[in-house]
This record gives structure tokens, C-alpha cells and sequence, in this order.
């Protein structure tokens, strides 16, 4: 889901931090007082808050407002600007800000605001730049009335309202009343309807961007009338049509159109932009081939084609004449051929993706080529790739969308954020893995796993102290890791197990946050001599400076360089040099930047400690230095120092260890956000900030080694807004005092071990997201939650908990998500009017103890798009009112004793989102709906009717759903045969019709599915809840991360395996074991390389056992036992291992496995009857199977730790 709150580094709400850090604290100093007028207007700005973020103590009516906090006056007496970003401010915006006739900038971001923007202000005749963005503003943004002056904001530059809630179409009247408007930002809220004509007008527009939004229609050829635009950025709407006049846009720098039905090619005339850097057209309806016209993009840094049905070949295209390409996504399409040679000379290159196309050949050197059909040995040329072999990273080029990794599941804003990836996985690569391995220091993920590599593992290897992930699995290697020594595992803080001292299991570190803009200030003087030479001391001390250098020179004026922001004073107000690819020490010198109000040099490689003169700096308001490589222990200060003005420290996502220490926090008098998130400190959680610093509101230690109980003097904390400290180790009761902070509005304790109940939790009113799940609280959830009238978002998952669910929770109406699976809970939901919940997006209610119906109230939630109430003994019929939800994408009611499987799928047939759907172990000894009754699942993808006892036979009406994917029928009683329309399913990838009564031949149709004749994937969509395989070890968030398999067990089917089968060479698991087939295994299923899992055992097989079986390589389990085979059992590879129940039941084979030795008399034939024969071995086997794939295939899963389900 997308994110409608600031940037944040964990999964509720930070408003703090992101973009807050840098706007947190406006220091333009006033020239004059402003009038009583404008005064009183700024009064009733303040009266309308409810949470006025402490301006109360600066804005009062005895002072001069020109010295209040935010607010800055022109010499002529006038509110020039005021901003009041990040400042926890709830309420409304007062319509007397349209009084400040002078108002030329107005920031209220990052916020919590409400309602709609005033009448007063979008009238406004001198404001330049409105930004409301990051709030949770309502209302339409739409044409202004006719009473409204004749040029309404006939001044604005600027309107950026993104991530709010504003609905109805999008503005157009700013194009003809404001001549010099230039970013409309309006991503992230709830317009609708068509990109309207009126675009058109706005000749000077240079950013455009309205993506996640509900826009539909057409593409109008009025946009591509706006010459001006250097920023397009529409994703993730419905948005349809060609691109055919994209040409138009001559100055187009960014073009973003992801996540659309966009069709048509790329037209050839797309070579015209010819100042095009980043190119967006992922996850689309695209198609032909790439326009050799790409070539004159020579500034292109970004092109992401993925998931569309592009084809061809790619050598049409000379990327040699792209030098500056940094980042090449073509996952999922169709394009065929070789890699093409001019692709080896993008030297820039740092992330690469060709997976899942129908590359063949050999290559040179890739970064991620997994997934195609490679052969050869690993060229040593890619131990030779410079920016693998340095910790160097590309310049800065941040995307208008944050992309994901699919493993791990994270979220990144620029390509040189991307970790280092070797990814050369399932292919067929031979030889031994070369020592020269180990010069590609810089690599973060090594994955050479599903190949044909032997030898043993490299020393070498362990020289590559960056690596975070390393997955060998699934060759042919020798030798044993337990034989290196501890210290080859060194310098590697995110590796586990038993030769290090993490151990594995421990919580692992948060995703990174999303950074946002960085305010631009002014730079209007030079700075001294002094302080030009402690940022010299600063680049002198970087072993990589990020290019630094072309600007930091001696002989120029400091305040131009980059990254660098003056005062008036000829002072360094501003270091802001995130992201710069920096190495090396932070230099101590630049405490002596007197001047220093905001430092921040996050997501860098910098190493070392942080220096005691910056976090002592008696300037400095706000320092960051997330996401780097720190270690070492926070400076202890005497609690003799002097008040320090630091108001927002973030250490977090390094490697610092130690306590946190309690002096330190005595002088930081007016520190307001602590975020330590993501080290490796211990001890308590400290409180002394709660009593030193009167401002305080946000404290983040989540995922840290934190221990004890949760102090009583958090009680102090009494404007605290945020408290996370999940996934550390605190242990104890839930004290009364946290109940009595009732500032808090997020309070994030997930994955401890906290006990105790929830009796206090009313007190906190204000809250906004309750996250206390995987802990081991008890009792049940008291009536007067209903008193938390702002909850959004509340999770007590995997917790002891039991009793009824009160009725008072109907009177959470703003509540999102409710999870509350795995508990204790009981009783009926009835007495919970879930009718009042308009805004409920989540119900996860799995695995407890709830009787009776599923009330009918429940279906009047028509935001619902997840709905699970599996493994509760709920009974009776679902309600007609099915109908009304129409939003739901993913509902799982599987294991309860719901009857009339009939009618359940006549109602959810006729969704048009409905994806995924479990209702398995419901309905027993009804008989299956046929074909006459069911019509829809347009976009069913996921399906399970699975051990309902269901009588009849596989039905028709299967056939009509296109975009079918898993199909689970088994622990049935189905009978006749395997339908021929099988083929028909051109998605399908996993089947599942065991333990029914079907009979007949395995028809040759079933040969023909094509997901299971290749390595494609099925189209992605995402799970709305992670669920899990059917042995519980993995668990997914993503139907196309499932393992294609085909199982036919415990059937009746007769005569011969198709020799066909050989053509299923996508397939990871074959179980045709419990039938009655006979014959001979056919030659062909030795073409099955992919095959992991192998299980013909309880037929009437004869003949010999393939030798070619010995070339399946991922083989890992196989079981032919029970059968009537005969002969030598082979003894090479792989066989060696495999238990001697794989074999049994089989007297006429013979070989070590067996009590028969080749060459001695055969024993008798034995009658067998395979049905009777399954026994404890398939529940031995399917075991297995879980296992195995728990470790074989783990790299390209999205494994979630916190749930199961």
C-alpha cells in the first residue's frame, strides 16, 4: 500500500522525521514588528488548533509577532512567510491567513491538520508558495467560484497539497490566473476523474505530478501541449491511450507513467526529448519493440520498462550511447535474443534487471540475470566490475517513486541507495566459483544459488566484509562452512549464528525511510576563512568525497559550494549532504562552524564515531546522521555542560552500541525528536529527556538491544507524541505511568515480551496507531477503547488475549486496520457494529476463538479490501449483503463450518476485485456449484476450495476465470476426469487436486499449461496479508513467490504418465504418487531440471529406474516406493542421499539401499494396493517438501517474521 503519512523509517506514522528534520526549526530573523491586524490574524490561526505543537509559549499578544516562532516579516511591517512545518499541529487551517495581505510563503506540512483548504486563502493575491502537503486535508481542490477576485493567487509558483485526502478533479484555474506557475505536486490523495482540458493553459508548468490518485481516461493531447513541463509524474492511476504525443514535451527531464493501462509502443520520435533522465513506464499494457531511437537519450540515468509485454530483440538498441545510465529494469516482458554487447560499455551502471525474458546464450558480465537459461562457466571479467570492487557510489539521482527489492521487501528513492547486488541465480552456470570472488568488496548480496557450480566454496569469499546476504544453495559444492574460523565471518553486524555473537532470529533492522526535499537556503554571502577551513578539514578526512571536490575549492566563495547554506552574517547555517556517496570519518572540525543550525549527512558510508564536538555544538538544531556505518558509544556529556540547543538528533540505522547516556540527555534542554532506531544499543530506555527537555516528542529505539522493564519515568514524557521501541528484548508489565502520558498519538512496542492487560489504554486518547503484537499480553480488550476516538491503526497480533471483542470498538470510526490474529478471543461478533467503522481497510481476525455468524454488519464496510476470519468456528450461511463489498481484494474464511457453497460463490463471483480467496475446510459433503450457476472472478488469482469433502466433479465455470494462478481442489470427493479445458488457464502455475476420486488418463492438456511449460511468472499482484505454504514454513506476499507444482496424489488415475510431461519444465514439484498408473517412467521427466520434489510412489510403475534421473541436480526428494520397479537403483549424485523409504515396496530392485544386492536372486512380486499403502511416508514426504523449499527457494520470498498468516 502506499504511504499517506511523512516519511517515516517504520510502519506507523513519523511525522517527525524525513523532510521534518530539516524544516523542523525556521530561523529568518525579523527586520521590524507586523501590525496589530496581522497580529490578531495569527492569533486566530493559533486559537484553531487543538494542538498548537507548543507556539503557545512564543505567540502571545504582548510580543512581536515579527519574533515569533515560523514567522518572518518584510521591512515594510508585513507576514512575509509563515512556516510551521513538522510542528504536531491538529486542527484546522483559519481562514484570517487570507488577512495577511503581505503572506508570500505559507508552510504547514507535515502535520495533522484537517478539513479544507479556506476560501480565504486559495484567494489570495501575493502568496508564491502553498505547501499543505503531508496532512490530512479534505475537500475539493477544484475551479473557484465567480465571486472570488478577478486573479486568485495570480502570484502562485508553487502548490504542493500531496499526501492528504482531497478529492474531486484536479485544478485547473491556477493555469489561467497565476502566469508564472510552476509545480502543481498533488500525488498521494483521492482525485478522480479525467485529466481535465484545462491543463493545457499552464504554459510555464515545469512539474506535474499527480500520481496515486484514482485519475482515469485517456491521456489528453492538451498535456503534451505543455511544452514547458520537465516533470511528468502520473503512476498508479488508470490513466489509458498511447504516448504518441509525448514528443511534444521537448524539456521532459522526468517522465513517470508506472502502474497505468498505458498501450501502444514507445514511438520512435521519443528520441526528440532529448533531456530525458529518468523514463517510467513499469507495470503497464506496453508492447512491440524498443525504438532504436533510445539512443539519443544521452542524459538518461533511469529506465524502468518492467512488467509489460515488450519483445524483440534488444541489439536494436546501441546502449553504448548512453553513458550516463545508471539503472536498467526490464523484469517481465517478453524480449528475446542475447544481451546485447553495447550493453557491456554502461560503465556507470549500478543496478541491472533483465529477469524473466527469453535471454539465452552465454555473457559476459551481468548484475541480476537470474531466472533465464545462462550456461558456462562464471567469467572472472565480472570480478573485474569497478564499482563491485569499491564502496564508490554513483552521484545522486533520486526517483520520482521509491522502487522496491523484492527480497528483502524495501523500499528505495535512488538507484545509488540500491544495495550491491551479484545476482546470477537459476541458471545453469558451471565450473567453480572463482577466489577472484573476493575483490568485489563492495557487494551487499551475492546470489549464485540453482546453478550447476561445484567445488568448493572459495576462501576468498570471506573477505567480503560488506555482504548481507549470501545464498549458495542448490548446487553442487563442497565442503562445509563450519570449517572457517570465526574471524572469516567478521565485520558482517548482520549476520547470524553460531560463530558470531547474533544469533539468528533476532529482529531484523527496519526498512530504510523515504528522505524528501531539503529546504534550499539562501546563499547570499561568503563565509570566513575559518570556516572555509574546517569544511576543507571535512573533504580532507574522506577517503570519498562524492565528486565534492569540483565545487569545495580553496579559491571559490564557501557558500556556493555544494551542499552548503549561509547566513547574512557570512556564517555556515547549513551542511546538507545526504546521500553523497561520502566515506570516511566525520570530521570534529566542523564543530567549529559556529553558525551551524542543520547538519545532515545521511545515507552515506561514513565510519568512525560521531564526533563529541558536534553532539556538544552549542549552534546546532538539527543533526542527521542516519543510515551510515557509525560505531562506537554515544558521547557521555558531563551534566555540568551547558544547556545544548539541539532539538532533533537522528542516530539511526548505524552501529552503535552502548547505553544511552543519561547526562547527555540532562543538557539537551530542547531536544524534540530522539531517533536511535536501528543500532545495537543496550541497557534501559532512557527518560531523562522526559523531565530536561519540556518539548520532547518523539522517541524511536525500535530494533535495538534494549532490556528491563519499561520505566516509570516515561510518565515525565508529557507531550510525547511517538514511543517505538519495538523488537528489542523488554520484558515486564504494561505500567499505569505509560497509560498517562496522554500526549501520545503512536505507541509502537512490537515483537517484546511485555505482560500485562490493556485496562489503561483509554487514557490515551489521542491515539493514532496502537501497535503492541507479538508480545505476550493478557486479558481482554476493555470497553472503554472506545474512547480512542483518533485510532487508526490497531495491532495485537500473536499475543494471549482473550474474552469477547467489546461493543465499544464500533466507536472507533477513524480505524484502518484492525489485526488481532492469533489470540485467545471468543464469543460472537454481533455485539461489534462494524457498520461505524466507514474507513476500515483491514480486519485480520484468523486463528481464534469466535462463534456464531459473521454479522451482517460487517458487510456495510465497503472500504474493506482485506477480510480474514480464518480457523474460527463461525457457522451458517453468508449474507446476501456479500454484495456490498465491493472493494475487497483478498478474503480468506478457510476452516470454519460455513455451509451452502453455492451460493457463497454466486455472491463473490460477481466482485470484480476479489484476488485471492480461502474457503476451504467449510461446506463438508455439499457438492461443488457447476458451471450454469457461476459467472465472474474477472481477476480471481488465488482459489482454494480445499478439503471440503465436496462431491461432483471439477467445474466448468473454473475455465472462465483468465487470470487463475493457484488452484487447490484437494481433500475432496471429485470425481471423472481431469477436464481438457485445463490448458485453457494460461496463468496457472500451481494445481492441486489430490486426495479427490478422479479417474482416467492424465491428459495430454494438462501438458499444455504454459506457466508450467516455462519459467514465466504469473502477472504480480501483492497478497492485501502475508499468507503461508501449506506446512507453515514460509510465509508470502505475493501469489507468483508460491513454487509451481503440480499434484495429482491420491487419486485413481490409470494407464500410463504421458511422456509429454517432460515438456513442464518450469515445474519445481511433481506428486503423481497413490494412483494406479503402470508402465514405465517415461525418459522425459528426466527434462524436468527445475524439479526439486519427485513423488511417483503407490502406483504399478515397472521397468528400470532412469539413470538420467541422476541429471535433475535440484532433486532433493524422491520417493518411487510401492511400485513394482526393477533393476540397479542408480548410486550417483544425489541418490546417495536419499533414505531407503524412498525405494521400499519394490523387490525387484537392488542396490545398497535395499536388502536386495545386485546380482542375487530377486524376490517374488508383492501384490500392492497403493492406496492403502500412503500411510505416515506422504505426511514424512510433504514435510520434507516444506522444509526443503524453506531453504532452496528463500531468496524470492518476502518472509515476514512477525506473522504467520
Amino acid at each position: 500500500m502506499r504511504s499517506h503519512h511523512c516519511p517515516n523509517s517504520s510502519r506507523f506514522p513519523l511525522p517527525f522525521l524525513g523532510l521534518a528534520l530539516v524544516l523542523l526549526i525556521s530561523l529568518a530573523p525579523p527586520t521590524s514588528s507586523c501590525t496589530e491586524q496581522e497580529k490578531s490574524s495569527l492569533l486566530q490561526l493559533l486559537a484553531g488548533f487543538s494542538q498548537d505543537g507548543g507556539l503557545g509559549s512564543s505567540c502571545r499578544n504582548d510580543t512581536d509577532c515579527c519574533t515569533w516562532e515560523g514567522i518572518t516579516c518584510s521591512p515594510n511591517r508585513m507576514v512575509s512567510a509563515v512556516l510551521l512545518a513538522s510542528r504536531g499541529l491538529e486542527g484546522s487551517i483559519s481562514q484570517f491567513l487570507g488577512n495577511l495581505t503581505g503572506l508570500l510563503r505559507l508552510n504547514l506540512s507535515c502535520n495533522s491538520l484537517s478539513g479544507g483548504l479556506p476560501l480565504e486563502l486559495v484567494s489570495s493575491s501575493n502568496i508564491t508558495v502553498l505547501d499543505v502537503s503531508f496532512n490530512r486535508l479534505t475537500g475539493a481542490l477544484s475551479e473557484l467560484p465567480s465571486s472570488t477576485p478577478a486573479w486568485p493567487l495570480q502570484s502562485l509558483v508553487v502548490l504542493n497539497a500531496s499526501t492528504n485526502s482531497f478529492t474531486g478533479h484536479l485544478p485547473t484555474t491556477l493555469c489561467l490566473s497565476a502566469p508564472s506557475f510552476s509545480v502543481l505536486e498533488l500525488s498521494i490523495n483521492k482525485f478522480s476523474g479525467n485529466i481535465p482540458h484545462g491543463l493545457g493553459n499552464c504554459s510555464m508548468l515545469k512539474l506535474l505530478s499527480a500520481g496515486y490518485n484514482n485519475l482515469s481516461g485517456t491521456l489528453p493531447d492538451e498535456v503534451f501541449k505543455v511544452t514547458s513541463l520537465e516533470h511528468l509524474s502520473l503512476p498508479n492511476n488508470w490513466l489509458e491511450g498511447a504516448l504518441n504525443g509525448i514528443t511534444k514535451l521537448t524539456n521532459l527531464v522526468t517522465l513517470d507513467l508506472g502502474g497505468n493501462k498505458i498501450n501502444g509502443n514507445i514511438p520512435d520520435a521519443i528520441g526528440k526529448l532529448k533531456s530525458l533522465e529518468e523514463l517510467h513506464l513499469e507495470q503497464n499494457h506496453m508492447s512491440g519493440e524498443l525504438p532504436s531511437a533510445l539512443i539519443n537519450y544521452t542524459h538518461l540515468t533511469t529506465i524502468i520498462l518492467k512488467g509489460n509485454q515488450f519483445h524483440g530483440e534488444l541489439t536494436k538498441v546501441n546502449f553504448s550511447n548512453l553513458p550516463n545510465l545508471k539503472k536498467l529494469d526490464l523484469l517481465h516482458n517478453n524480449f528475446i535474443g542475447n544481451i546485447p554487447e553495447s550493453l557491456y560499455s554502461c560503465s556507470k551502471l549500478t543496478a541491472l534487471r533483465l529477469s524473466s525474458n527469453h535471454f539465452h546464450s552465454q555473457l559476459s558480465e551481468k548484475i541480476d540475470i537470474s531466472n533465464n537459461s545462462f550456461t558456462g562457466e562464471i567469467s572472472t571479467a565480472l570480478m573485474e566490475m569497478p564499482m563491485l570492487k569499491s564502496d564508490k557510489t554513483a552521484p545522486k539521482v533520486f526517483f520520482e517513486l521509491p522502487v522496491y527489492l523484492f527480497s528483502p521487501f524495501i523500499q528505495y528513492l535512488k538507484p545509488g541507495a540500491f544495495p550491491k547486488v551479484l545476482n546470477l541465480a537459476i541458471n545453469k552456470f558451471t565450473g567453480v566459483i572463482p577466489g577472484e570472488i573476493g575483490q568485489l568488496r563492495a557487494l551487499v548480496s551475492l546470489n549464485l544459488s540453482s546453478n550447476k557450480l561445484s567445488g568448493e566454496i572459495p576462501q576468498p569469499i570471506c573477505t567480503l566484509t560488506n555482504l548481507q546476504m549470501l545464498d549458495m544453495s542448490s548446487n553442487h559444492l563442497t565442503g562445509q562452512l563450519s570449517t572457517f574460523p570465526d574471524s572469516s565471518f567478521d565485520e558482517n553486524p548482520k549476520l547470524c549464528g553460531p560463530s558470531i555473537v547474533n544469533h539468528c532470529g533476532s529482529a531484523e533492522a527496519s526498512p530504510e525511510s523515504i528522505n524528501s526535499r531539503e529546504e534550499i537556503g539562501s546563499k547570499t554571502s561568503s563565509c570566513t576563512e575559518q570556516e572555509k577551513s574546517s569544511l576543507l578539514q571535512l573533504l580532507a578526512g574522506l577517503s570519498q568525497d562524492g565528486g565534492l571536490t569540483t565545487s569545495w575549492r580553496h579559491d571559490t566563495d564557501c557558500c556556493t559550494w555544494e551542499g552548503i547554506t549561509c547566513n547574512q552574517d557570512r556564517k555556515v547555517t547549513d551542511v546538507s549532504l545526504a546521500s553523497r556517496g561520502l566515506e570516511g570519518p566525520i570530521s570534529p572540525f566542523l564543530g567549529n562552524l559556529t553558525g551551524l543550525l542543520r547538519l545532515n549527512l545521511s545515507r552515506n558510508l561514513l565510519s568512525g564515531g560521531l564526533p563529541l564536538e558536534l553532539v556538544s555544538s552549542s549552534s546546532i538544531l538539527v543533526l542527521d546522521i542516519s543510515f551510515n556505518r557509525l560505531t562506537g558509544g554515544l558521547s557521555k556529556l558531563p551534566s555540568s555542560t551547558p544547556a545544548r540547543p539541539l532539538q532533533v538528533l537522528n542516530i539511526s540505522s548505524n552501529w552503535l552500541t552502548g547505553i544511552l547516556p543519561s547526562t547527555t540527555w540532562e543538557v539537551m534542554k530542547s531536544l524534540v525528536v530522539l531517533n536511535a532506531s536501528s543500532n545495537r544499543f543496550t541497557g534501559q530506555i532512557p527518560t531523562t529527556p522526559c523531565v530536561s527537555a519540556p518539548a520532547f516528542a518523539v522517541l524511536e529505539l525500535s530494533f535495538n538491544q534494549l532490556s528491563g522493564n519499561i520505566p516509570p519515568g516515561l510518565s515525565n514524557c508529557s507531550v510525547l507524541k511517538l514511543l517505538g521501541v519495538g523488537y528489542n528484548n523488554l520484558n515486564g508489565t504494561l505500567l499505569d505511568e505509560l497509560f498517562n502520558v496522554t500526549s501520545l498519538e503512536h505507541l509502537s512496542l512490537p515483537s517484546n515480551r511485555l505482560e500485562g492487560a490493556l485496562d489503561g489504554i483509554s487514557k490515551l486518547t489521542n491515539l493514532v496507531t496502537l501497535d503492541l503484537g507479538g508480545n505476550e499480553l493478557s486479558g481482554n480488550i476493555p470497553e472503554s477503547i472506545g474512547d480512542l476516538k483518533r485510532l487508526e491503526e490497531l495491532h495485537l497480533e500473536h499475543n494471549n488475549m482473550s474474552g469477547e471483542l467489546p461493543a465499544a470498538l464500533g466507536n472507533c470510526t477513524n480505524l484502518v486496520t484492525i489485526d488481532f490474529k492469533a489470540n485467545q478471543f471468543s464469543g460472537e461478533l454481533t455485539k461489534v457494529n462494524f457498520a461505524s467503522l466507514s474507513n476500515l481497510n483491514k480486519l485480520d481476525l484468523l486463528s481464534n476463538n469466535f462463534t456464531g455468524t459473521v454479522p451482517e454488519s460487517i458487510y456495510s464496510c465497503s472500504k474493506l479490501t482485506a477480510l480474514r476470519l480464518s480457523y474460527n468456528p463461525f457457522h451458517g450461511q453468508l449474507s446476501e449483503k456479500l454484495f456490498n463489498m465491493k472493494s475487497l481484494l483478498f478474503l480468506s474464511l478457510a476452516n470454519n463450518s460455513l455451509t451452502n457453497i453455492t451460493r457463497t460463490l454466486q455472491m463473490l463471483s460477481s466482485s470484480r476485485s476479489l484476488t485471492t480467496l480461502y474457503i476451504g475446510c467449510n461446506f463438508l459433503h455439499e457438492t461443488m456449484p457447476e458451471d450454469v450457476s457461476i459467472d465472474g472472478f474477472q481477476n480471481l488469482q488465488v482459489l482454494y476450495i480445499n478439503h471440503c469433502s465436496l462431491s461432483g466433479k471439477i467445474p466448468d465455470w473454473l475455465s472462465k476465470l483468465p487470470n487463475l494462478g493457484m488452484l487447490f481442489l484437494q481433500g475432496n470427493q471429485l470425481t471423472g476426469p481431469i477436464p481438457e479445458w485445463i490448458s485453457s488457464l494460461n496463468f496457472l502455475f500451481s494445481l492441486d487436486i489430490s486426495n479427490n476420486s478422479l479417474t482416467g488418463e492424465i491428459p495430454r492438456s494438462l501438458m499444455e499449461m504454459p506457466m508450467l511449460e516455462s519459467d514465466n511468472t504469473a502477472p504480480k499482484v501483492f497478497f492485501e496479508l502475508p499468507v503461508w505454504n501449506k506446512n507453515q514454513f514460509l510465509q508470502y506476499l505475493t501469489p507468483s513467490a508460491f513454487p509451481k507444482e503440480l499434484n495429482l496424489a491420491m487419486n485413481s488415475f490409470t494407464s500410463m504418465i504421458p511422456a509429454e510431461i517432460g515438456r513442464l519444465q518450469g515445474l519445481f514439484s511433481l506428486n503423481l504418487s497413490s494412483n494406479r498408473l503402470s508402465g514405465e517412467i517415461p525418459e522425459q521427466i528426466c527434462n524436468l531440471t527445475n524439479l526439486q520434489m519427485l513423488d511417483l510412489s503407490g502406483n504399478h510403475l515397472t521397468g528400470k529406474i532412469p539413470a538420467a534421473l541422476n541429471n535433475l541436480h535440484f532433486l532433493s526428494r524422491f520417493n518411487i516406493s510401492n511400485n513394482d520397479l526393477e533393476g540397479p537403483i542408480p548410486n550417483m549424485g544425489q541418490f546417495s542421499t536419499f533414505p531407503d523409504s524412498s525405494f521400499g515396496g519394490n523387490p525387484k530392485l537392488c542396490g545398497p539401499m535395499v536388502a536386495n544386492h545386485c546380482g542375487s536372486a530377486e524376490a517374488s512380486p508383492v501384490s500392492i494396493d497403493p492406496i492403502k499403502q500412503i500411510g505416515s511416508e506422504a505426511i514424512i514426504f510433504m514435510t520434507a517438501f516444506g522444509v526443503f523449499f524453506g531453504v532452496g527457494v528463500l531468496y524470492d520470498q518476502k518472509v515476514l517474521a512477525r506473522h504467520f498468516g
